[in-house]
């Protein structure tokens, strides 16, 4: 039964406030209500987390401002004789294509230079591979 009637009261509360929104009376209520909120005790947890994001907001606040100051200290200086223009952004196929088929003929012949198993028992002085064990 208290149930219903709670339910009721909230539902006329909600009803006035829908069709009196700068109602002062409710105005009042609800700033009276905000700072019993806001008056309230903070448990030591909650305030210990504010402290270290205060202190971490700190940190990065100040190692921003070292990078920003390194970076202005920067001076760059060009000589206007050491600046090429760039090259083509375009290449043909027929060029990518060459150069890629030259890439792989080099590493094909650095292969094929590759010396045998028996060339590199010859070279070292030993007859057969089966000797060393």
């Amino acid at each position: 039964m208290n149930f219903i009637i709670n339910f009721f009261a909230a539902l006329g509360l909600a009803w006035h406030k829908f069709f009196h929104p700068h109602c002062e009376h409710c105005r009042m209520m609800d700033e009276e209500a905000y700072e019993k909120i806001e008056d309230a005790s903070v448990c030591q947890s909650c305030e210990y987390l504010r402290l270290l994001l205060e202190q971490e907001k700190a940190e990065k606040k100040r190692l921003l401002d070292e990078i920003l100051k390194s970076q202005e200290q920067v001076e760059y200086h060009h000589k206007q004789e050491d600046m090429k223009p760039l090259g083509k952004r375009y290449m043909p196929w027929g060029v990518v294509r060459q150069t890629l088929e030259n890439r792989h003929r080099k590493q094909a012949q650095e292969q094929a230079k590759v010396q045998t198993t028996e060339e590199l028992e010859e070279e070292l002085g030993i007859k057969d591979a089966s000797e060393v064990s």
